[in-house]
C-alpha cells in the first residue's frame, strides 16, 4: 500500500520512547511503561521484555541481536524470541543511542563513560571518560566511532577506546553524526535563544553546523583541525 492510508496501528497503552528498529520481519520498539515490544509486519504482538525502568534510547537490531538502553542503568541485549542474552550496568541512565563497532555494542551513559560491550558476550572491551555526559547520538563509521557531550567536545575515538581527537565548539554540541546525510538538534541557549544545527560526513570532512547567535557554520576536518568557518 503506497497511498498513505493507515495499515495498523498497535496500542500499547503507554507513551512510546526513542525510536523503533526493524529488523527480521519485526518491529521494534519501547515505551516509558519499561516494555520493549516486538511487533510483526502485520501489527500483531510476538512478545514483551520488561526492563526495570523507562526504555528511553533508540532500539538497535544487529544480527540476531535487539539492544536498547534504559533508565534504570542498563543496556540490555535481546534474543530474537525476547529472552535475555545479557545485560550491562553502567553508573547512571542510558537515554541515548547504541551502535556497532568492530564486534562491540558501543553507547554513552549519563555515568559520562562510553562503553564498549561485546555483543555476543556483554564483557566490557573497554571504556572512555568524558568530562560530561553526552548529549547527542552515537555513530561509528569504519574503526572510528563519533559521540558528542555536555562539555562542548565532539570526540572521536578509536574502535579500541583510544582518542584519535575532539574538536571544541563555541556552545554546547548538541547534535547527530550520520553520515551521507543529516540529522536536525534543536537546544535552547542562555536567555531562551533558539539553538539548532546539524552534522554529517561528507567525503573526507566531518561538517557540523551550528545555528545560533550570531549563526556560524564550523566544519572540522578528520583530523579535528578546523577547515572553514563561516559568520554571515
Amino acid at each position: 500500500m503506497d497511498n498513505g492510508e493507515l495499515v495498523w496501528k498497535f496500542q500499547i497503552g503507554s507513551m512510546c520512547q526513542g525510536g523503533p528498529a526493524v529488523h527480521g520481519g519485526a518491529v521494534y520498539f519501547g515505551a516509558r511503561n519499561g516494555k520493549l515490544y516486538a511487533v510483526s509486519l502485520e501489527g500483531k504482538l510476538l512478545w514483551t521484555f520488561q526492563a526495570q525502568d523507562i526504555v528511553s534510547g533508540n532500539i538497535r537490531a544487529f544480527g540476531d541481536r535487539v539492544v536498547f538502553g534504559s533508565l534504570d542503568n542498563y543496556l540490555y541485549c535481546l534474543n530474537p524470541d525476547g529472552s535475555l542474552a545479557w545485560k550491562f550496568r553502567t553508573g547512571s541512565y542510558i537515554s541515548n543511542d547504541t551502535t556497532l563497532c568492530k564486534g562491540n555494542a558501543v553507547f554513552a551513559s549519563f555515568d559520562r563513560n562510553v562503553y564498549a560491550v561485546k555483543l555476543d558476550s556483554g564483557e566490557l572491551s573497554w571504556k572512555f571518560r568524558m568530562s560530561l555526559p553526552p548529549v547527542a547520538l552515537i555513530a561509528s563509521y569504519g574503526d572510528r566511532i563519533y559521540i558528542g557531550s555536555r562539555d562542548r567536545n565532539l570526540y572521536v575515538l578509536s574502535s579500541d577506546g583510544r582518542l584519535c581527537w575532539k574538536f571544541t565548539f563555541g556552545h554546547m554540541p548538541l547534535f547527530n553524526v550520520y553520515y551521507n546525510g543529516c540529522s536536525m538538534w534543536e537546544q535552547p541557549t542562555t536567555g531562551f535563544m533558539p539553538l539548532t544545527g546539524m552534522a554529517g560526513l561528507y567525503g573526507n570532512t566531518v561538517q557540523a553546523v551550528l545555528l545560533c547567535h550570531p549563526v556560524s557554520l564550523m566544519i572540522p576536518s578528520m583530523s579535528g583541525a578546523m577547515t572553514h568557518t563561516f559568520m554571515p
